[in-house]
Parts: structure tokens; C-alpha cells; sequence
């Protein structure tokens, strides 16, 4: 190992950041670092942005960013049954059925 950060520790650790900034509420910095994330981000992780609205209960921008992460065929999706920072979105009918496209259990 050459002690150098990979890509996804890099997305990981914005990820991380802006949540924790969400629930300090810090809520201008966070607001701030989710629209850097979803700038950054948009053409690729687009899973990550998602996670960060479902983890704020924004429904619509949750399901919105994980259709356009269906898209980019995000390998994100391999985890997204019970990750529980999407817990609250999980009863959401556009939820189930993005998880029964892409053949996840409910």
C-alpha cells in the first residue's frame, strides 16, 4: 500500500462529511457540500447524492438522483437493500419500484 487516497475513499469521505454537517446542524455548510457533491458527482456517483437526500427525507431529489444513478448503471446499487441511510425512503411506492427494475428485493 502506498498510503495514497483512492477516488472512491475521496467520494466516501465527502459522502460522509456532508451528512455529518446535516446532522450538526450546520445546515448553509451542508446545504453547501451537498451541491458540491452533486456538481462533482453528477455524471458518476450519482448514488451518493441520493443516499444524502434520502438521509434528509427529501423523497422526490432522493428517487430523482437514484434513477439518474440507475443510469449510470452505479455499482451503489449492489448495497442499497437495507443501507440504512435509505431507511427513509423505503416505504416510498417510487423506491419499491425502482428496486423491482432493477430486480432487488423490496
Amino acid at each position: 500500500m502506498n498510503g495514497s487516497v483512492t477516488e472512491d475513499e475521496c467520494t466516501e469521505s465527502r459522502n460522509r462529511r456532508t451528512m455529518i454537517l446535516y446532522t450538526a446542524g450546520r445546515q448553509a455548510a451542508a446545504d453547501q457540500a451537498l451541491q458540491a457533491l452533486a456538481s462533482k458527482y453528477a455524471d458518476s456517483d450519482a448514488y451518493y447524492v441520493a443516499m444524502n437526500y434520502a438521509y434528509r427525507n427529501d423523497h422526490d431529489l432522493a428517487i430523482q438522483w437514484l434513477e439518474r444513478a440507475y443510469k449510470q448503471k452505479d455499482v451503489g446499487f449492489v448495497e442499497i437493500v437495507g443501507e440504512p441511510l435509505f431507511r427513509n425512503i423505503a416505504g416510498d411506492a417510487r423506491f419499491k419500484a425502482l428496486l423491482r427494475k432493477i430486480d432487488l428485493p423490496e
